[in-house]
């Protein structure tokens, strides 16, 4: 019902906010593929519209698709290179990847916004997947402390006390 709502609304007036509300029902819905799809058209008639651009890096995301999300997010960090979040969402889908390039932007990111947890996160397990594994851990910790029940945070920092042989 949701879905039949929303693309009502955005049939009646294409705007950012109506797409990114009928991408987010598809989603919630579990429809990746079908918000994948919608996105793409969407974006594909709105090429300067960096938030279209943006939506259709994280869809190529869900989607499974890191090859495509990541150079799209390249491409929207060259356009806005002070977005600490665009440059997170970047350094989560290097990581993702094995890219080892993904310290060096996560260290970026964080200039931009050292208190945001995920920033904090993203530093601290590009870190440690760099073998700098003790530095890591304090990134991941600060994370937690701001957002204390999040898994895959819970997930980083296990993993980190796990490579140095400690338990939490």
């Amino acid at each position: 019902d949701a879905i039949l709502a929303y693309r009502t609304a955005y049939d009646q007036n294409k705007n950012t906010k109506q797409a990114i509300s009928l991408y987010s029902a598809y989603v919630q819905s579990g429809s990746i593929a079908k918000a994948l799809e919608f996105v793409q058209s969407w974006a594909r008639s709105k090429p300067a519209d960096l938030t279209a651009q943006r939506t259709l890096a994280e869809a190529y995301g869900r989607a499974g698709k890191l090859a495509e999300s990541q150079q799209l997010y390249e491409t929207l960090s060259k356009k806005l290179p002070n977005d600490a979040f665009i440059l997170n969402d970047l350094t989560y889908v290097m990581l993702q990847r094995g890219d080892p390039g993904a310290l060096g932007v996560a260290q970026k990111a964080y200039q931009l916004a050292p208190t945001d947890a995920s920033v904090l996160d993203n530093l601290g397990w590009a870190l440690v997947q760099a073998g700098q594994t003790e530095k890591g851990l304090r990134y991941l910790r600060e994370a937690q402390v701001r957002v204390p029940n999040s898994p895959e945070i819970r997930g980083h920092l296990d993993e980190a006390l796990k490579r140095l042989g400690r338990k939490r």
